[in-house]
């Protein structure tokens, strides 16, 4: 699915891709942790909320203006992936993108049940939790900074300490699985960061 029209990675290196090339109507780090912050929501939010998220410093009246701003520079190129009304701003999940972050949740979720198993893994549940420890190419969003968001950065640490919790699982049962079958091969795959 990483052919798909809009790719972002948040995992590692933050890249946002529309149709291969980077996406140059998110010319500043609040446009691109409204974009990242609606696409892992599953609903819209209401435009007051998100103002005030992204701008807890500023007054009401000159969080929701900087919004709107933000708003317009962004539908020019995202549009088609942007669900906004009057009220509301949200990620349309019905077109098609590839979130890592997302893919990596989605494949550590459905592979919790081996994580936590007490028996030996076999080689195909080996393979598909080294695919998804894969994705992991350093902590979510590394090094990003919101001055004038408390609300974002917490949100940010907190979903970054998810995420390290989630892969270290997963990379504690590999490790057991490659010492119990006497394969140190994972050394050289481990993901940077762990």
């Amino acid at each position: 699915m990483m052919d798909a029209p809009l790719t972002v990675h948040t995992l590692g290196r933050f890249t946002v891709l529309l149709h291969g090339r980077p996406l140059t109507s998110l010319s500043s780090r609040t446009a691109e942790a409204l974009l990242i912050y609606l696409m892992r929501q599953t609903r819209p939010l209401s435009r007051q909320v998100l103002a005030d998220f992204l701008w807890d410093e500023r007054a009401t009246d000159r969080a929701a203006a900087n919004l709107r701003t933000l708003l317009t520079m962004m539908r020019k190129e995202l549009g088609e992936y942007l669900i906004i009304d009057r009220y509301s701003v949200g990620f349309n999940h019905a077109n098609d993108f590839w979130l890592d972050v997302a893919v990596l949740e989605r494949q550590m979720t459905m592979l919790t049940p081996i994580i936590q198993a007490a028996t030996p893994l076999t080689v195909a549940q080996a393979a598909a939790l080294q695919t998804a420890v894969d994705l992991y190419q350093g902590p979510f969003l590394d090094g990003f900074y919101l001055s004038e968001s408390r609300g974002f950065d917490e949100w940010l640490s907190l979903t970054q300490e998810q995420l390290r919790h989630q892969v270290e699982m997963g990379l504690r049962r590999l490790v057991t699985h490659f010492l119990e079958t006497d394969s140190m091969r994972w050394v050289a795959r481990m993901p940077p960061g762990c």
